[in-house]
């Protein structure tokens, strides 16, 4: 992850793009505009975590996105989620502050949060600690809510592209494991 590796310092670019794009589509209900860009072709060729389950996602996504259907999967998605929500907070005299947030909301603020750290990485001299923040933040909140969350993304009548989040999701965890390896190892990126 240094400047005499180019190649190795982007790849903290593409996993943080890769999560933002998933945060996205977690945190808002889709319009036309994003299922446009998600349609795209050049989305599967350039798509930054070039996995085999996320190559078949954005495939699958690419050939049946219809704006009402992918609406009634987000809120399919959030209603799913509501157990796994944060409760809102409340005043000094019990009255509530704020509603309580669907665990699709949060993993969307989780997505968007891991990206920012991951780019952090591009700077980082001694990324140790910030590779042991990331782990744990993706072990303890990310991963665990992720299942919750997705858990009825699987659902063979599930739209998309929330039907192709499950394999994005873990093609993206995948990847920042081997981006975490890699900043504490630089030598391991040579075996790729």
């Amino acid at each position: 992850m240094s400047a005499s590796d180019p190649a190795g310092d982007l790849q903290p670019i593409r996993v943080a793009t890769a999560c933002f794009v998933v945060s996205r589509i977690l945190m808002r209900p889709p319009d036309a505009d994003l299922l446009d860009k998600l349609a795209s072709p050049s989305l599967r060729t350039s798509w930054p975590v070039p996995r085999p389950g996320s190559t078949a996602a954005l495939e699958a996504m690419g050939q049946a996105l219809d704006l009402e259907r992918a609406r009634a999967g987000f809120r399919d998605l959030v209603a799913g989620s509501e157990g796994d929500s944060a409760p809102g907070s409340a005043d000094a005299d019990g009255t509530a502050d704020a509603p309580a947030r669907a665990g699709s909301e949060i993993l969307g603020e989780n997505f968007a949060h891991l990206a920012e750290r991951t780019l952090a990485l591009r700077g980082a001299r001694d990324p140790s600690e910030l590779v042991h923040e990331m782990r744990a933040f993706r072990e303890q909140e990310v991963e665990p809510r992720a299942r919750v969350v997705l858990a009825g993304c699987a659902a063979v009548d599930c739209p998309q592209p929330y039907a192709s989040l499950p394999a994005l999701v873990a093609d993206i965890l995948e990847e920042h494991e081997q981006l975490c390896r890699e900043a504490l190892d630089p030598g391991s990126q040579a075996n790729r």
